[in-house]
């Protein structure tokens, strides 16, 4: 991932998505006694796999009309109107939009999430995801250098039909980590609005809310694993009453919740106010709204989730949750992550947009 994000040739840049590909499809099948995870892993192989395909044709496109894989060089060389280069570059944003999980290339995501063990679900969620964005940067900011804005009506119609279908699929989900994934869709959602922006603010606020992201969802998932170590299931039953039975686990998750809401005053708030306000400033009044209204719908589920946790009563025989030391530092290092950055964003703002600002 590290090699993906500071790539600037084609085929290193390939080689690279390969390298991160292959560790996650033997990590999402990790559990071999377990049915349910090998099918998911091989989901998310035959997916990946076709992914590569068109990632690679594409590149191969570019290759093809411009006669360098050197990022510098074919953003001097490219003609940006050049049948194959539109169409390479349209394949490798359908390539991409695979690895980031992005509508409609999303079906690998809620199998994979629910089967898969826990702690890679809550990795896998979020820096695959990172790594997808710093490649969308590499191409389509640097790459294409300065035609990278004809690309915003379909950076915007992808984000605008991801936020509404994983919105609208999560809130019929009883499985937490269902939930998480649906959820995890409309978040990829909200970063395309950022790259629809295609200015420094916009690229700059992608970071702030991936780093957000990792926070949030990677402490709601180990949440998720805490409860399921105690009582053998992921369903959003399995936490009902958890406030009376865990009171510290339960106020932890109610954080992360709030935080991938859009919820004042934690770091999701201003994740989510940062990248409407970049698609404002871009002229993309229609995604505001569509984020705005669908920020909105998400919280009927994230709430659900919060009414198990302090007002429906556990079950007759639940239990006290145990939680094991390594997982509660991690939550807690979460939880605190979340809090600091929604009461002081300034610091992690700044090192965003000047980390954002370079590409142009």
């Amino acid at each position: 991932m590290l090699i993906l994000a500071s790539a600037r040739e084609l085929v290193l840049l390939f080689v690279a998505f390969e390298l991160m590909s292959i560790p996650l499809y033997v990590l999402a099948g990790f559990a071999k006694s377990e049915e349910r995870a090998v099918e998911a892993a091989l989901k998310f192989f035959l997916v990946g796999s076709l992914s590569t395909a068109v990632f690679a044709y594409g590149l191969s496109f570019l290759y093809g009309a411009t006669g360098t894989t050197a990022l510098p060089a074919l953003a001097r060389a490219a003609d940006r109107g050049h049948p194959l280069v539109v169409l390479g570059l349209l394949l490798v944003f359908a390539g991409i939009g695979f690895k980031v999980a992005a509508f409609p290339f999303h079906m690998w995501v809620p199998d994979t999430y629910e089967a898969a063990t826990t702690p890679f679900v809550a990795w896998l969620s979020v820096a695959p995801k990172a790594a997808g964005f710093a490649a969308i940067f590499r191409i389509f900011v640097e790459g294409v250098a300065g035609g990278g804005a004809a690309w915003t009506p379909v950076a915007g119609f992808l984000g605008g039909v991801t936020i509404v279908a994983g919105n609208l699929l999560a809130l019929s989900q009883t499985d937490a980590k269902r939930l998480l994934a649906y959820s995890g869709i409309a978040h990829i959602g909200y970063l395309l609005v950022g790259v629809a922006a295609m200015t420094p603010f916009g690229v700059g606020t992608v970071l702030f809310y991936l780093v957000a992201y990792v926070f949030s969802n990677m402490g709601a998932f180990m949440v998720v694993e805490t409860v399921q170590l105690s009582e053998g299931t992921t369903a959003i039953q399995g936490l009902r009453g958890l406030a009376q039975r865990s009171p510290v686990l339960a106020l932890a998750m109610l954080v992360f919740l709030l935080s991938l809401g859009g919820i004042p005053f934690v770091v999701g708030f201003w994740a989510k106010l940062y990248v409407l306000w970049a698609a404002a400033q871009a002229g993309l009044y229609g995604l505001v709204l569509l984020g705005a209204v669908l920020t909105v719908v998400a919280l009927f589920y994230y709430l659900a989730v919060a009414r198990a946790l302090y007002i429906d009563a556990p079950a007759a025989t639940a239990a006290p949750v145990p939680v094991p030391p390594a997982l509660l530092l991690v939550i807690l290092v979460s939880a605190v992550a979340v809090l600091a950055l929604g009461l002081y964003p300034g610091p992690l703002v700044d090192a965003a947009f000047r980390a954002a600002t370079p590409l142009f």
